[in-house]
């Protein structure tokens, strides 16, 4: 039985793990509106650390940093994801 689970269940498992996990990521990285709405104390997401430098601070130079640093770890979270997904094998089917 560990063998059937490690040898077959596994492996087809993978890719579905891996596009939720990926897409839980990227959304709770990205969160905005829960953050703003429940007003969590000492909770920073990178969304509201760009609305706090750009609306609140007026420092647009800083909010565009951290809006690359976002975007940065976005693409980068992608391209992870589509490499592992073309190292096992299996691509994206729409």
């Amino acid at each position: 039985m560990p063998g059937i689970l490690r040898r077959i269940v596994l492996p087809e498992l993978l890719p579905s793990l891996l596009a939720g996990g990926s897409l839980c990521l990227l959304l709770t990285v990205n969160e905005f509106g829960i953050m703003l709405v429940m007003g969590a104390k000492n909770v920073i997401t990178l969304p509201v650390l760009i609305y706090g430098e750009a609306i609140q601070q007026f420092d647009y130079t800083g909010a565009s940093v951290v809006a690359l640093a976002d975007i940065m770890l976005s693409l980068g979270l992608f391209a992870l994801y589509r490499f592992s997904l073309a190292r096992l094998g299996r691509g994206i089917s729409a």
